[in-house]
């Protein structure tokens, strides 16, 4: 496969598997936050995976500064 032709909707049906599952703790009473840190911890792995654990620390400040951004703006 290409990957320099692939578009990131070709990650929905994916996105929606992984989000199903992870919705099932939900569903069985484990907290939302539980869930959500399981997530991260999934994303972390996943970076781990690819040997790009490097990249991660500046991801995840720009994804903070734009958490906190948009907390302002509403």
């Amino acid at each position: 496969m290409d990957t320099g032709l692939l578009h990131y909707s070709e990650f929905r049906n994916i996105s929606e598997t992984m989000l199903e599952g992870y919705s099932r703790f939900t569903d069985m009473g484990l907290p939302a936050h539980t869930v959500a840190r399981a997530m991260l911890g999934g994303t972390i792995n996943l970076y781990s995976l690819f040997g790009m654990e490097a990249e991660l620390p500046e991801l995840l400040r720009s994804l903070a500064n734009y958490v906190e951004e948009q907390s302002c703006i509403n």
